[in-house]
């Protein structure tokens, strides 16, 4: 439809404006780290430990935000897109960038992976990669049954172009 398609050209077009990072923030027990990804595109990284209280719980709490996120998100250039491929992630980091006075989507622009209820709770809504679950099987099924009839194995690294935007607020 003719809206989708108007928000989507507005994300692409702030792709030539906004820099872009990568924030891992999810409830696994490694320690925060914050790199720099030469060649990529990336500018900046950041994996960070959180409570899951913290990451499902919309409501829950961010202050005190902790200090890496607060760090990293101070050091980024502005305006600046954020993905956040674990699940509550996107929604945690727009309430530590609300708690740090930062402006989402016009400061920074957050995109998450959980297109789950999780993505509509928070204020403002997540823009969320969907991935094609029914091409995705269809793929692996192919490939299951091309490894039955003896074909080799496949690299360990297969691309699929089967994903969907579903752009919300958090992207403007």
């Amino acid at each position: 439809d003719r809206s989708r398609r108007l928000s989507v050209s507005g994300v692409r077009e702030q792709q030539t404006t906004r820099k872009s990072a990568f924030a891992s923030i999810s409830s696994s027990p490694s320690g925060p780290s914050n790199r720099s990804t030469p060649g990529g595109r990336a500018r900046a990284v950041l994996v960070c430990p959180v409570n899951r209280e913290h990451l499902w719980n919309p409501h829950e709490s961010v202050s005190p935000v902790p200090e890496a996120i607060a760090n990293w998100l101070h050091s980024l250039p502005k305006p600046v897109g954020i993905l956040c491929p674990e699940l509550g992630g996107g929604g945690y980091l727009i309430r530590c960038c609300q708690a740090l006075g930062m402006r989402v989507p016009e400061d920074i622009a957050v995109v998450g992976c959980d297109e789950s209820d999780l993505s509509l709770t928070g204020e403002p809504t997540l823009t969320t990669v969907v991935p094609a679950v029914e091409a995705i099987g269809i793929e692996a099924m192919r490939l299951l049954v091309e490894r039955i009839k003896g074909a080799p194995p496949h690299p360990s690294l297969i691309r699929l172009r089967y994903m969907d935007l579903q752009v919300r607020e958090s992207t403007g």
